[in-house]
């Protein structure tokens, strides 16, 4: 809280007091960690728990780079007064948040490149209009400015970009319009959605392709007992299982590469005989039918590179064998 108060002081300073000159569109309100450039009215705001944001992050060797960022998502449109220049309410942003500790990742001022000028074109051309259709051409003008500041926080990096430009718009002549993004990185809430998986599903799915690679199989971190949440997915095999009682399988255990490879090999097979033993013990599934293999991180999915890419590569896969 210490440090989203002193961004608070920070912009106090950097500005003079004054009435806000137009009212507020309903339902908006300032970010708790960043005020607005005083005399700013906000006239878009949107706000996600939970948003998928790419943002461009530096350029190299002439192309524009982007950086993905999961989580809580706030975006406010701001007008500032007539008489500022974009750069002075850009650069009052920028500073404030330096202050408080964040680092730039990415700063550029002085017009668009179709124009001349050193602003990437795509920085504006892909940014969505915030608060609806009303704001649609709100960033047609000059001195185009853009920066994307990170704040590494211990629950989270909390990412702050910011467009500015003086609006041409009708609406906004020769005012500064600056679409502040604030994005605080959180994991996204799990189990809002269920989705059954039918024993018929699996049937069809292993007779078309001979396998079936399962992610309703839970185990804690470093362990082979199996979740209470696990029960459902492992009762629709069992169910697949008795339909075919001919059929026999591997049941191979997967990990992703985080750890010792050795470790999570046999980490991997102690799960895939807990498998199997559930299996026998709560739906008379016979052992021999089914044989127990782990292969660590060997036969990745996805890269290990990001939380998405390891939980993909976290399963158990039954293989048919003929």
């Amino acid at each position: 809280m210490l440090i989203f108060k002193f961004i608070t002081i920070v912009f106090c300073l950097h500005m003079s007091l004054g009435a806000y000159t137009q009212n507020d569109i309903s339902g908006s309100a300032d970010h708790s960690m960043i005020t607005r450039y005083n005399g700013s009215h906000i006239n878009g705001y949107e706000e996600f728990d939970y948003h998928l944001i790419t943002l461009p992050g530096g350029e190299e060797a002439g192309e524009l780079q982007y950086i993905e960022v999961e989580g809580k998502v706030t975006r406010i449109l701001y007008v500032a007064p007539e008489g500022l220049s974009a750069y002075q309410v850009q650069k009052s942003y920028l500073q404030a948040l330096q202050k408080a500790g964040f680092r730039v990742l990415y700063e550029v001022f002085g017009g668009l490149t179709s124009d001349g000028g050193n602003v990437p074109t795509e920085i504006f051309t892909t940014l969505n209009q915030v608060g609806g259709r009303e704001n649609r051409g709100a960033f047609r003008g000059r001195q185009h400015s853009y920066f994307l500041a990170c704040f590494d926080a211990p629950k989270g990096a909390i990412y702050v970009s910011a467009h500015t430009v003086l609006s041409d718009d009708r609406r906004f002549e020769n005012k500064p319009v600056t679409t502040l993004q604030i994005i605080e990185e959180k994991e996204m809430p799990t189990e809002k959605v269920t989705v059954k998986i039918s024993s018929e599903m699996i049937g069809d799915y292993i007779k078309s392709k001979g396998y079936v690679r399962l992610y309703g199989i839970h185990f804690d971190i470093d362990q082979a007992a199996i979740k209470e949440s696990s029960k459902t997915v492992l009762k629709e095999i069992a169910d697949f299982l008795t339909q075919e009682p001919d059929t026999r399988f591997r049941v191979v255990g997967h990990t992703d590469d985080t750890g010792d490879f050795e470790y999570n090999m046999k980490l991997s097979e102690r799960r895939s005989i807990a498998v199997i033993d559930y299996l026998k013990n709560n739906f008379n599934i016979t052992e021999e039918r089914l044989e127990p293999y782990g292969v660590s991180s060997l036969a990745p999915v996805s890269t290990n590179d990001s939380e998405k890419g390891r939980a993909l590569n976290r399963r158990v896969e039954f293989v048919q064998i003929k």
